[in-house]
């Protein structure tokens, strides 16, 4: 009995045995291959660490590379810009003159469409500069009081000669018994409009164009504005509607292949009105006309200091008598010196040019003068260098009002001027308009 008990043990010691060796193999066995999982997850690791600080280092050079590349892009506008709007400033310049002078009808004619075509290819160039500036992000915004039935009563205004032209009613639907002032950019606002609107004219042949201005909500202080523009041309149909807000989209059917167009307008609306806050649509049936609209949200004027910008904003500069002013215009372009001073003179004031900075800084330092009118870039010294050494001036020369006159368009440009010491900013090409209002704000 007690050998079979014993043999019995021996069995049971045996298995546990046996079941402890297979269990340390076992235990051996994951062993092995945790550790071989283990390095091999330690070297996905290095490497994912290495491709990460590759691909980090290959987006900063990217980064850089695009900032360059923003950089010249950016410089290259300003040259492109000062290169074209100083040409253009002389042919639109001078077709004012002789516009003002006696022509015979066929001259007229003639001379009117150099006229329209150089502002529409002045048009071009400035949308494409406004998209290239926000999408660099270099395009600010202002934020002064307005009224904004006065901007979209001017808008219509200005377009109301070229509407009949074509034999076209332009209908305003403004509101008249409500407070209209507001705090934003009236400029940005009346760009949308302007380019709403001779859209509206260019692609409708017959009955009329409508433009609609009207609060939607008013809520703590902020008022939702809608501002929309019908016409009754050929409408859209919906399969173009979706892309029309895009850059370089046209519509290409029917009658309309022969309509002139960059494709530029609608999407640099859309962009302006992103950038306040604001939403962009159309709606439109074939046959029966289209309505393109926008939202904006603008704060109300509440104060005293904002409805005084109000008037500055929405004064009409031929409506102001201007003083006989001795003007000095710096400018280096003999055909641009032209035509400065003969729409200077035709205003009644009395004008001396300067070819350079340096010959501006000694007339200045000379003759005591109301305004002086200073291009930018010149040569030996540039308008920002005399405008800073006439500011060290002694006497009435160092705040005589200065207007920049430049070709560059840019936010950053203005920038400059101000922080150089000048006092205000036209862009050429110049007309005797513009003169006129950059005076009147001095």
């Amino acid at each position: 009995m007690a050998d079979l008990d014993a043999e019995r043990l021996a069995r049971q010691l045996n298995r546990e045995r046996r079941a402890r060796e297979d269990a340390e193999q076992l235990l051996e066995e994951k062993a092995r291959e945790l550790y071989t999982a283990n390095a091999r997850l330690e070297n996905l690791l290095v490497d994912l660490e290495r491709r990460v600080l590759d691909r980090t280092a290959e987006l900063r050079l990217a980064l850089n590379d695009a900032q360059r590349a923003s950089r010249v892009k950016s410089d290259f506008l300003a040259m492109v810009s000062h290169e074209i709007r100083t040409p253009m400033n002389v042919v639109l310049g001078m077709s004012e003159l002789l516009l003002d002078s006696s022509l015979d009808s066929q001259q007229r004619a003639m001379l009117a469409s150099i006229h329209d075509s150089s502002k529409a290819l002045l048009v071009v160039i400035n949308d494409l500069l406004d998209l290239s500036s926000i999408e660099a992000g270099k395009l600010g915004l202002e934020y002064i009081g307005f009224d904004l039935r006065e901007t979209g009563s001017r808008v219509l205004e200005g377009l109301r000669h070229r509407a009949e032209r074509e034999g076209l009613d332009l209908v305003s639907i403004l509101p008249e018994d409500e407070d209209f002032s507001f705090v934003g950019d009236p400029g940005r606002l009346r760009q949308v409009l302007v380019n709403l609107v001779s859209n509206a004219i260019k692609y409708t042949e017959k009955g009329s164009v409508t433009v609609k201005i009207e609060r939607l909500s008013r809520d703590d202080g902020i008022s939702r504005v809608r501002c929309s523009v019908s016409d009754t041309g050929p409408g859209i149909p919906l399969e173009n509607q979706a892309t029309l807000f895009e850059q370089y989209a046209r519509l290409e059917q029917g009658h309309q292949e022969q309509i002139e167009g960059s494709g530029l307008g609608l999407a640099l609306c859309r962009q302006l009105i992103d950038l306040l806050d604001g939403s962009i649509g159309v709606e439109s049936v074939p046959g029966e006309g289209s309505t393109f609209w926008f939202i904006v949200p603008l704060r109300d004027a509440e104060n005293t200091s904002e409805l005084d910008d109000v008037v500055h904003v929405t004064r009409d500069a031929d409506d102001v008598e201007h003083p006989s002013l001795r003007i000095l215009v710096a400018e280096d372009n003999p055909a641009n010196q032209v035509v400065a001073r003969m729409m200077l003179e035709k205003m009644g004031h009395q004008v001396d040019m300067a070819d350079d900075g340096n010959a501006a800084v000694a007339a200045a330092r000379s003759v005591a003068y109301d305004v002086i009118l200073m291009d930018v870039r010149m040569p030996v010294m540039d308008g920002l260098e005399a405008t800073r050494a006439i500011r060290g001036l002694e006497g009435v020369a160092s705040t005589v009002p200065i207007i920049a006159l430049t070709a560059n368009a840019m936010a950053s440009d203005r920038e400059k001027c101000l922080s150089a010491g000048m006092t205000g900013f036209a862009i050429k090409p110049l007309s005797r308009a513009a003169l006129e209002r950059a005076l009147a704000e001095i």
